[in-house]
This record gives structure tokens, C-alpha cells and sequence, in this order.
């Protein structure tokens, strides 16, 4: 019957049901996949359970527009809550893997001085730009793999 057709056809996958109805399914090919696709965030060859800085220097200018960002989403306040009680009045707060900088001015607000780390030299560019956007002067940003480092960087208290 009818019904029987359609239940069935939604139950395949879009890329044959595309192809059954004449239509081009927009998924992109295995090729288009490879020559867009990023280097993959936790695999470095050799090295298991890393941070690709190829990767995060391939989705630094873009990522405030795909990621969800936890502070604009936070409709119970419950991030505001945990930064007002744990980063108020704190001499120094040190934000690692700050990545773009999200949290630096909200962090940079409430403490006296902040420090943003993160292994990625594009994503630490786009925090440096927010800093100087927001006029951000109690805080600093820096490129550093803490995963692999000897002692402290001199920079950080």
C-alpha cells in the first residue's frame, strides 16, 4: 500500500532514499570529507590522547560561530554562580586551555589579573584580539603545551 511505501522509504538511509527518489543527497562525498575536514583534535601520531595544534589553528577564526557557547547558553546562571563564588576577589586566575578567550572577560571582571594558556598560536591571536576589543587590561595570554613542559613558564605566577 501507500503507507507501507512511504514508512519504508523513510526508514533507508537519506543518501538512498536520494538516490531512489532522483534526488542528490546532500552529504558530501568521502573525498570532499578528506580535503575539508580538519586534522583530527586528539590524534598526533605516536602520541596518544593529544591536542592537535593543527587543529585548533584550523577552527581558531571560526569557532565563536560553531561552538555552543556554555555562557551565552547558561539559562540557570549556574556559570555566573560558580564565577562569582570561586573567581571573585582572586589575585590571579589562570584559564588553561582558554582557547579563544571566552571566559577572559567574565574571569577578568571578577579577579585581579588572568592568564590564559592554550597550545594553539591562532586561538591565542583571537583571545589576544578579544582582550584588546574589550579593552582588557588585567590579563595576559600565552602560548604554551603544558602537557610537555619542564617546570613553570616564567610567566606564570
Amino acid at each position: 500500500t501507500w503507507t507501507q511505501g512511504v514508512s519504508r522509504r523513510k526508514s533507508q538511509p537519506a543518501s538512498r532514499r536520494a538516490a531512489h527518489e532522483g534526488v542528490r543527497s546532500p552529504r558530501p562525498t568521502s573525498e570532499q570529507r578528506r580535503t575539508r575536514a580538519p586534522p583530527p583534535q586528539m590524534i598526533v601520531e605516536g602520541m596518544p590522547n593529544t591536542t592537535s595544534v593543527a587543529y585548533w589553528d584550523s577552527v581558531a577564526r571560526t569557532w565563536q560561530r560553531e561552538i555552543q557557547d556554555s555562557l551565552r547558553e547558561d539559562r540557570g546562571r549556574a556559570v555566573y554562580r560558580a564565577l562569582d563564588e570561586f573567581v571573585t576577589g582572586a589575585s590571579v586566575v589562570v584559564d588553561l586551555g582558554c582557547g579563544v578567550g571566552n571566559y577572559i572577560p567574565d574571569l577578568a571582571f571578577r579577579a585581579e589579573h588572568v592568564i590564559g594558556v592554550d597550545i594553539s598560536p591562532a586561538c591565542i591571536d583571537v583571545a589576544r584580539q578579544l582582550c584588546s576589543r574589550y579593552r582588557i587590561k588585567n590579563c595576559s595570554v600565552h602560548v604554551a603545551d603544558l602537557g610537555h613542559c619542564d617546570g613553570l613558564p616564567e610567566w606564570l605566577p
